[in-house]
């Protein structure tokens, strides 16, 4: 079973400690809840593009001999991986012989700006053979939702996730300090500028994230 984002919240907050408190309160908006759960988004797509655990699955575009743009881009794609178009059979499952595959290189799978990108173009040769039912795979987000059954990371995924959040959680405090003035602390060994205690806590759990398995 999936993990649950109101399951998630209550461990990540008391991870937090008072750093929470950064992020507002159930008053405000967007509310405590809403950041938080935002970082646990963000935690559980990154957990699959950097690799810790990649999440693969299929896709369909509806093709037209000549269209290379296809803008049904799946809501979950990360970045697209290969095609499954050619299996070696035909639109009905036949197996082709090699004097029957259409000339032309297949189609690769490019992510643009809101689109998919067919290249080269499929012929009308592949579309007529293969079908216009063009698969492909391609590296999904992971989702954390409030139903078991639509979440796609586990128990074993917890600390991982809950760490990754506190990333994005440093990422974002650093952002707020930015505008601030630079305050020293008092003079001593090791003195740092004040405004720089999360992006170096940042840095400290991105590598743990990092040296993670």
């Amino acid at each position: 079973m999936g993990l649950v984002a109101a399951d998630l919240l209550p461990d990540y907050t008391a991870s937090l400690n008072d750093a929470a408190a950064v992020f507002g309160t159930d008053t405000t908006a967007p509310t405590l809840t809403e950041n938080l759960t935002r970082h646990l988004q963000i935690a559980a797509r990154a957990l699959s593009s950097d690799g810790k655990r990649p999440l693969v699955r299929i896709g369909t575009l509806a093709v037209v001999a000549g269209q290379g743009r296809y803008d049904d881009v799946p809501d979950d794609l990360v970045m697209p991986r290969t095609t499954t178009w050619n299996t070696g059979c035909d639109a009905f499952g036949e197996p082709l012989q090699q004097w029957n595959l259409p000339i032309g290189p297949l189609p690769g799978v490019f992510l643009g700006d809101g689109f998919l990108l067919l290249m080269p173009a499929p012929n009308a040769a592949q579309v007529r053979v293969f079908g216009s039912a063009f698969t492909f795979t391609y590296l999904a987000a992971h989702a954390v939702t409030d139903a078991a059954e639509t979440s796609t990371l586990t128990d074993a995924d917890k600390n991982l996730l809950l760490l990754r959040a506190q990333v994005e959680a440093m990422r974002e405090m650093t952002m707020r300090n930015i505008h601030k003035p630079v305050s020293l602390r008092s003079a001593g060994a090791g003195a740092v500028p004040s405004n720089m205690q999360p992006a170096a806590l940042y840095e400290k759990l991105l590598a743990e994230y990092k040296a993670a398995a």
